[in-house]
């Protein structure tokens, strides 16, 4: 046998033996999620979950894509006049901005999309009666009083803030995504459930408070981006989770706590973890948990 015919079969020898013996690690890669950054294997992620000490009580999310391209978003436009009752003063205020006072309510709306509202109401004790559904309350104001938004802002979360009082957070949705945020609230601070981008508070007598930031999808990014598996984001914000606190549920969105001077701006897609104490929102790109410091104005 020559020489050069030699060389040929030593090379496809080891070419043989590489691949049997990459296989295996080949295989333990894909079935870590490695083939499909996005969904992974439900199964192992929640191995991988219960071999670092991770309480996760929740479902595992379905299927979902393993890329996802940045949100482009600007700020929507809303009617107050709903909110507005007979009689209001209107007061001045500077340009873009509308301030409505009356007996034992005020409101104040900011161009473009923001709208505070608040109503005087009594503090004392829980009278009969007064548990009633806090949701159905919202869902009922939203309705009477701002029926264009009715149908884009669903309810994402109900929790309790303090006796006889609620706080219902609305998100928006675009396409089949979820988008929360821009109630401007402290992501950070334990035991306050954020979410949005529209916030009420409900009381024994009715709604005392809204807080509204309109947001308006214009569309994804041309280029999708590799995203984390939904077990290695758990995995990422675990240092952040108190020894007894368990994850309820894991949901793939877009995030946009901050109020960007600009008339459009890009967000990543997230993954929101609810836990027993509080909400998360962890990149989903580079696994950071957002806050509203950490969250840039992207422009397009």
């Amino acid at each position: 046998m020559d020489d050069r015919r030699l060389k040929t079969y030593l090379i496809a020898a080891f070419l043989i033996l590489d691949v049997f013996l990459a296989a295996p690690l080949l295989a333990a890669w894909w079935g870590s999620g490695g083939g499909t950054p996005g969904g992974g294997s439900e199964v192992n992620g929640e191995e991988q979950l219960k071999k670092a000490g991770i309480p996760f009580v929740g479902q595992p999310p379905g299927k979902v894509p393993a890329a996802m391209a940045l949100l482009t978003l600007s700020y929507g436009q809303v009617d107050p006049s709903g909110l507005v009752p007979p009689g209001a003063q209107a007061l001045g205020g500077a340009p873009g901005t509308q301030i409505f006072r009356w007996s034992g309510g005020q409101l104040v709306t900011i161009d473009p999309g923001f709208v505070w509202y608040r109503m005087e109401r009594s503090r004392e004790g829980c009278p009969p009666g007064a548990a009633q559904n806090p949701r159905d309350v919202a869902e009922a104001f939203l309705a009477a009083h701002l029926p264009s938004l009715a149908g884009h802002l669903t309810v994402d979360l109900v929790a309790a803030e303090g006796s006889c009082r609620w706080a219902v957070y609305f998100h928006q949705r675009f396409e089949s995504y979820p988008l929360w945020g821009s109630v401007g609230e402290d992501l950070s601070e334990k035991g306050r459930p954020v979410s949005g981008p529209a916030k009420m508070t409900v009381g024994p007598e009715g709604v005392e408070s809204l807080s509204l930031m309109l947001l308006q999808p214009q569309g994804f990014a041309v280029k999708p981006q590799p995203i984390l598996p939904w077990w290695e984001a758990l995995l990422r914000l675990a240092p952040y989770l108190s020894p007894d606190e368990d994850i309820l549920s894991v949901t793939l969105g877009y995030f946009a706590d901050i109020y960007c001077p600009v008339e459009r701006f890009q967000v990543p897609p997230v993954w929101q973890v609810k836990t027993s104490a509080a909400v998360y929102y962890v990149n989903a790109y580079s696994g950071l948990l957002e806050d509203a410091r950490s969250v840039s104005c992207s422009t397009p």
